[in-house]
């Protein structure tokens, strides 16, 4: 009998545990316009027409660092008044270690926008209640058809 307890490196891996660390969360860009504060409050009117956007993007630090990034941008409207518009990047700095090339791209799209997410929801929830409206929670976002949707829109302009 011996004593080795050494783990078999995987070949896809390069050994190790496949690890995600989220090393910290941070609002890059957060802008509440309220044109009509005063006007929206005291007039009367039928529920606003809301639009809301949510972008991802993504950037190499160094060999095993990145930055996401969620971009949210909406606005309300009722009629031909704007009543509120947002814009917000919020970003977190993820390392990845031991995860196939091939796979980060994904993970990255996909599940570190899917860590942050609810993140985003909250202060956008908080910034719209401050401005003196019903807080706006976003519906979730499907960040795995969202990739898909980016890859497939890529390979069509030949950026793939």
């Amino acid at each position: 009998m011996t004593d080795d307890t050494t783990v078999p490196e995987s070949p896809a891996t390069g050994g190790g545990e496949p690890t995600v660390n989220c090393l910290t969360q941070y609002v890059k860009d957060l802008s509440f316009e309220n044109p009509n504060a005063v006007r929206s409050a005291t007039e009367e009117g039928g529920a606003p027409d809301v639009t809301m956007n949510v972008q991802i993007s993504v950037a190499q630090l160094r060999a095993n660092m990145y930055e996401v990034t969620l971009s949210v941008d909406g606005k309300a409207v009722r009629g031909d008044k704007h009543l509120f518009m947002v814009e917000m990047a919020y970003a977190g700095l993820f390392t990845i270690e031991n995860i196939p090339t091939e796979h980060i791209e994904p993970v990255l799209y996909v599940h570190c926008a899917t860590l942050l997410f609810p993140f985003a929801r909250q202060i956008i929830a908080d910034i719209t209640r401050n401005g003196g409206y019903p807080p706006l929670l976003l519906n979730a976002v499907d960040f795995n058809q969202l990739y898909h949707e980016q890859m497939a829109a890529r390979q069509n302009s030949g950026t793939a």
